[in-house]
């Protein structure tokens, strides 16, 4: 959809109808103030758009709605509907045109848009391609930062970079506390304290966990929202998930808390099926993470499929090698389908790590090679480099010294240019 400020749709109907400025004017209007209209120099009062539009035979509406009113039109429609049903490049055309006519805030909350988008279908990559871009549109609405670091905070967390996920977090802590609403919705600041509580169970800092734990118990009672709830409760089994060999109320509680957030109660089985792992209690741990598998939504094909990989890497660790293999099939096919190069990878990576503990090398190095293949197309130079050293040492395994030697020699030209 083109977008067209009031004075371009006037210049274009004028030069489509063939007349001129002064044709236009009459002597109702100086040419000059109609030729600073046509140029956006001026806004048009409501008497020149009425002469305009019998004069152009337009609709008057159709003036009046300028370029600003289509963008937030654009905005509000966008921001009602599903992330993933949005046109990325129409949005890319709505933000270059924002960014063009310097209209600061309408760029950002589009910039926020595509963030999300890109959240949706897992492309971390592109978020950081366009990291400076948001970054200099936030320089420029900073009334707007709460929106900024809960996006920044989120996307270092969905790509494991939970440090910084926590130093962005901060900074909507000291936003809000600076503009005294920190407070003012206990739901929203007990999901800030959850999602802060996650980063450090993930850095292992359970001492960190429980201090947060216990700031959440201040506000427990005055939580309204049941998913929160939910949150909280699984938050606690994680801290000390022996307690569910003596006591399962929390554990209940939670699945009642979150039987409508289907994805949220497999994250948290399947991270309990990772404490059950650590106990040695394979058991439950494979009950679990059956049942994680049981809850997650499957419409949600690239989450589906990110989670499966997840929970393959977990059984390859644990030596659940053959129900590994049922689920590589499953995500494989999965991500073929939906033509996602990252998740194509790291399947066929998994896929080759099976195949050789199963004693089938030749299968191995096929899977190995098409996820090698893969990688190399959207790979950082750190990514890159790792893959040739594991190449390299999967053919020194297999006897294979020629190719073990080209993938370390590529290996050392890129550890080269790395450190340069």
């Amino acid at each position: 959809m083109e977008i067209l400020s009031t004075g371009e749709k006037i210049k274009r109907a004028r030069i489509y109808k063939g007349i001129t400025l002064k044709e236009l004017c009459k002597d109702k209007i100086s040419i000059s103030k109609m030729s600073c209209i046509e140029n956006d120099k001026i806004v048009p009062e409501q008497w020149i758009l009425e002469i305009i539009s019998e004069t152009l035979d337009l609709d008057i509406n159709y003036l009046i709605q300028n370029d600003e009113y289509q963008l937030h039109e654009y905005i509000k429609k966008a921001e009602k509907l599903e992330k993933r049903k949005l046109d990325v490049e129409e949005l890319k055309y709505y933000i270059e045109y924002a960014e063009s006519k310097e209209y600061y805030k309408e760029a950002f909350k589009l910039i926020h848009i595509l963030v999300l988008v890109y959240m949706e279908h897992r492309d971390f990559a592109s978020i950081s391609n366009i990291f400076y871009k948001y970054y200099g549109a936030y320089e420029k609405n900073l009334e707007l930062s709460k929106i900024f670091f809960e996006d920044i905070s989120k996307y270092f967390f969905k790509t494991e970079q939970y440090r910084e996920a926590l130093m962005y977090l901060e900074r909507l802590y000291i936003y809000l506390m600076e503009q005294n609403i920190i407070y003012d919705d206990i739901n929203y600041y007990g999901n800030l304290k959850v999602f802060e509580g996650k980063c450090y169970y993930y850095l292992n800092n359970f001492e960190k966990l429980n201090m947060i734990i216990e700031e959440i118990k201040q506000i427990f009672p005055n939580v309204t929202d049941t998913k929160l709830e939910g949150k909280i409760y699984a938050l606690s089994i994680l801290l000390n998930p022996k307690i569910l060999y003596e006591d399962r109320s929390k554990y209940n509680k939670m699945e009642e808390c979150l039987k409508d957030n289907k994805v949220i109660l497999a994250k948290v089985k399947f991270n309990i099926a990772l404490s059950f792992f650590q106990f040695g209690d394979k058991d439950e741990a494979l009950k679990e993470i059956d049942e994680a598998l049981s809850a997650i939504n499957k419409d949600n094909n690239e989450e589906y499929v990110e989670f499966l990989l997840k929970v393959i890497k977990t059984l390859i660790g644990n030596n659940e090698i053959n129900k590994s293999k049922i689920l590589c099939d499953e995500a494989c096919d999965i991500a073929i389908e939906l033509d996602n190069i990252r998740l194509v990878e790291k399947a066929y990576y998994f896929k080759g790590i099976v195949s050789r503990i199963l004693g089938d090398f030749t299968q191995g190095e096929m899977y190995m090679n098409l996820s090698t293949d893969a990688l190399m197309k959207f790979g950082n130079k750190k990514e890159k480099y790792d893959r040739y050293l594991e190449m390299a040492n999967m053919y020194h395994v297999i006897g294979d010294l020629r190719d073990s030697l080209r993938y370390f020699t590529l290996a050392m030209r890129l550890e080269k240019i790395m450190n340069n």
